[in-house]
């Protein structure tokens, strides 16, 4: 561990170099905040987005930031936010009972929702001219400040992230501490999530479902390359952008969400409630011990969902599905979607097997499995759009699965 500070070209050359390994500046830099702050200084927008954006300067093609706040600075109705139309910093409407005005520096202009590790804000950062979205972790148990091993844990995997360059992957931009709160600045997207579209317009056909499972997959199969979980792959961080393509969201969360469920009064755990209906097993056991194919069975189970409108077992109780995802049988595809083809059930099987050594053992093999569902050609009324080329790569879709298949022989 290196004793001293670095001097500010130090630290701004380390985060230019996308190649750089971690260091002992890199170690430096996740526990000291004074040399944090210096950073955030100079760049405006934080050490985080500053890797990032270098992470993927390189590329032709919009980044992952300027997607996530594409035009942002004129555009801002969004889905997620129910369609409210607000300019950029426009105080909370009336109708936002005990919405708190601001948080840090951002400016609060609705809250998106609550989630399993904190309450999702849409919020206004006056200094970067943009929108973010704000994930302000839990009050509820002690506090995690930057300091806490699961926080610096999801530093380290959110910048193995940003290597990737890959903008259907997004992370938090910046992590933030005031005197109240400790929360996750993130990009602001136009879109739904494939939760809100399946409740909102109903189940998707065969094809969309399929072909919405197999861009995650695709996605995660990277985040996986990086040697990082998910953890929380479901319907609501599935999102669809208005091109309708897939981002998987609350990427380099899993530090956070093992530190969560190994909390006590596991079956009253607020993230326990919103995601156990896409649990596997071995992560509702135990979930410091969940691998890569936690994430395949989650998938399986977002899957059902997209294809059912329902989950995949309707129980009354958080115990009651818990015993569900370790004991019941999976329902034939015919119950979860009409005129489904009956050659998807083995698809579905290996996703939802109970042991992990029986499912699909890699993200390339679940999208080699359920390629022959969503074909590599538009159809009228696909409402999920399949990506010409695997991102950032200029391969054709065609060329990337045969590449795909090489990887699971």
């Amino acid at each position: 561990m290196r004793k001293t500070c670095p001097s500010r070209e130090e630290l701004l050359g380390f985060l230019s170099s996308v190649d750089e390994e971690d260091s002992e500046i890199a170690d430096h830099l996740e526990s000291c905040l004074d040399c944090q702050q210096t950073v955030d200084e100079q760049s405006g927008w934080g050490e985080l987005d500053q890797f990032r954006r270098k992470a993927s300067a390189s590329a032709e093609e919009e980044t992952d930031t300027k997607i996530l706040a594409k035009d942002l600075e004129d555009t801002t109705v969004s889905d997620r936010a129910k369609n409210i139309p607000r300019q950029a910093g426009q105080a909370a409407p009336n109708g936002d009972a005990g919405l708190p005005r601001k948080i840090g520096p951002y400016e609060v202009s609705t809250k998106i929702g609550e989630g399993g590790l904190g309450a999702v804000y849409l919020a206004y950062d006056r200094n970067a001219g943009r929108e973010c979205v704000l994930k302000v972790l839990s009050g509820k148990r002690p506090r995690r400040d930057k300091n806490h091993p699961a926080i610096r844990q999801c530093f380290r995997e959110m910048k193995s992230l940003w290597k990737l360059g890959l903008s259907t992957i997004s992370t938090a931009s910046r992590l933030e501490s005031d005197a109240a709160d400790t929360f996750f600045v993130m990009g602001y997207a136009l879109g739904v999530d494939l939760d809100e579209w399946v409740r909102t317009n109903g189940p998707l056909s065969v094809r969309d479902a399929c072909r919405a499972a197999g861009q995650a997959a695709i996605v995660l199969d990277e985040v996986h390359s990086a040697n990082v979980l998910h953890l929380g792959v479901k319907p609501s961080n599935l999102f669809r952008s208005h091109e309708g393509s897939i981002i998987v969201m609350d990427c380099g969360m899993a530090p956070l969400i093992q530190d969560e469920l190994a909390q006590a009064d596991f079956t009253r755990n607020a993230l326990v409630k919103s995601s156990v209906d896409f649990m596997s097993p071995e992560q509702a056991r135990d979930a410091k011990q969940a691998d890569h194919r936690s994430d395949i069975y989650s998938l399986g189970c977002t899957l059902a969902f997209l294809l059912s409108g329902r989950r995949l077992f309707e129980t009354d109780s958080v115990m009651q599905a818990l015993v569900a995802h370790r004991e019941s049988s999976v329902p034939d595809v015919s119950r979860l979607a009409g005129g489904a083809p009956q050659a998807l059930n083995a698809v579905l099987a290996r996703l939802l097997a109970k042991q992990p050594a029986d499912r699909y053992q890699s993200m390339a093999e679940v999208v080699v499995g359920l390629q022959p569902f969503f074909g590599d050609k538009p159809a009228e009324g696909d409402i999920i759009a399949m990506p010409e080329a695997h991102p950032e790569s200029g391969h054709g879709m065609k060329s990337w699965l045969s590449s795909i298949i090489k990887r699971c022989k």
